[in-house]
């Protein structure tokens, strides 16, 4: 990866540079980088028994995901073994929101913020 110091004297040569020019170091640099990539993904490759690494996210990251995608199996799933419901994305949405955007008329919380499937669209 570039340090800071290179990336600000390219910048000042690229504004030198004509239209032309500059599409053309573009496109010399995406080849540069996916050469880079698709080294390291070889190389990668090679090594896959060495290497053991294991993303993994909090189960109330993942219920927002499944209800951002309307997984309802993998919501009601972590809603059984009592995953928080009230945590909120970036945008402070809920899952019941992410649900609810998502025109998603088959759940309704109850008063301990459980989902249950049910016809939300009597609730709204």
């Amino acid at each position: 990866m570039a340090n800071h110091d290179k990336l600000i004297k390219e910048m000042t040569m690229v504004d030198k540079m004509s239209t032309a020019e500059r599409y053309e170091y573009a496109k010399r640099r995406r080849r540069e980088q996916l050469d880079r990539y698709f080294t390291a993904v070889h190389d990668s490759d090679t090594n896959i028994s060495s290497r053991k690494i294991k993303i993994s996210f909090k189960s109330d990251i993942v219920l927002l995901d499944a209800a951002a995608r309307n997984d309802i199996d993998e919501v009601k799933r972590l809603l059984e073994v009592k995953v928080n419901p009230n945590v909120a994305n970036c945008d402070g949405l809920t899952a019941l929101h992410q649900l609810i955007t998502r025109d998603f008329n088959r759940v309704e919380w109850n008063s301990t913020s459980r989902a249950y499937m049910t016809n939300l669209s009597s609730c709204l």
